[in-house]
């Protein structure tokens, strides 16, 4: 913590995430329905079991929207320098989500 404050860097750049196999995609989302308001909808047959391609993922929170809108505006650029720049402020972003 004390190397990212003083590099003026977000402690995000010194963890390395990696999702790798499906356990763990649904650790991570269990993490998220823990920590956050995540929703996780979907539509089901007439057996009562979710259809994969109808199942979506949304926030509640509207701070979680506003930094996911923010990404996917950086998703959107051409620009590499428009988007390192922007990806550089979302890893500093602090907001709390709770």
């Amino acid at each position: 913590m004390k190397i990212a404050d003083a590099l003026g860097i977000s402690i995000n750049y010194f963890y390395e995430n990696s999702i790798k196999t499906t356990g763990e995609l649904i650790s991570t989302l269990a993490l998220l329905e823990e920590e956050t308001d995540v929703v996780i909808t979907g539509d089901k047959d007439s057996d009562g079991n979710y259809i994969e391609d109808t199942i979506s993922i949304s926030f509640k929170n509207p701070e979680i929207n506003k930094i996911l809108s923010r990404y996917m505006t950086y998703k959107s650029y051409t620009s590499l320098e428009d988007k390192e720049k922007l990806l550089s402020e979302l890893f500093a972003e602090s907001t709390p989500i709770s």
